[in-house]
């Protein structure tokens, strides 16, 4: 019965220190809003990995701690401290693709490299229309939209804009997407924000001849 509620506190224990590792370094990118730009992309990006390693380093030796305590007192292992080592390294491992993922997305956001395409595959789309006010309007070239919209960089943070535009996508497997949109910036269904140079959709509706008065989209 012992060794049962160690192997469990185990599992609770190096479970949760998998999860801290992983929020540490995607909130700690993550919560950098401003561009430092190209330049200082890697620069700012060791700063930020130099303080996740002391964090982490704490973490883990805390996690170690417990680790040997419950295998020795508990699980009564013939090898607490190895197995206690093991253990929190397959935990540091574990979490390694979440702190690779979050460094390499703040570099990309850093170098604008993306963008709202990365999100919207004209492959998987047969058809777009744009929901603004009480009109409906199915898309002709629903190709050269989504190539426009395509190019819209992404955002971090939260912005505020009125949401005077639906884009429904209907794929080709049946099921259906949206981004809401003021024409300059984008929101997708999972929260991300991207933001044109220009407005997109009505820059669309002039090249498609399409008369429409968008709503105030400050």
């Amino acid at each position: 019965m012992k060794q049962k509620i160690g192997i469990t506190l185990l599992i609770i224990l190096n479970g949760a220190f998998i999860y801290l590792i992983a929020v540490t370094a995607i909130l700690s990118y993550g919560l950098i809003n401003g561009r430092s730009g190209p330049n200082k992309a890697f620069e700012t990006a060791n700063d930020v990995a130099t303080n996740i390693f002391i964090k982490v380093a704490i973490l883990s030796l805390i996690t170690l701690l417990i680790n040997y305590i419950i295998s020795r007192m508990l699980i009564q292992n013939k090898r607490p401290i190895v197995t206690s080592i093991v253990i929190t390294v397959i935990g540091i491992i574990a979490s390694t693709p979440f702190y690779l993922s979050a460094r390499d997305s703040f570099i990309a956001y850093q170098f604008n490299n993306i963008t709202l395409g990365d999100y919207v595959n004209p492959r998987n789309i047969s058809q777009v229309q744009l929901l603004i006010k009480s009109d409906t309007i199915p898309l002709d070239d629903s190709q050269m939209f989504i190539q426009m919209i395509g190019k819209a960089s992404y955002q971090k943070g939260i912005w505020k804009y009125q949401k005077s535009i639906k884009i429904l996508f209907k794929n080709r497997n049946g099921t259906k997407d949206s981004i809401l949109s003021n024409g300059e910036l984008f929101e997708t269904s999972k929260g991300k924000f991207f933001k044109a140079e220009e407005n997109i959709i009505e820059k669309y509706l002039r090249i498609s001849n399409v008369l429409l008065t968008i709503p105030n989209r400050h």
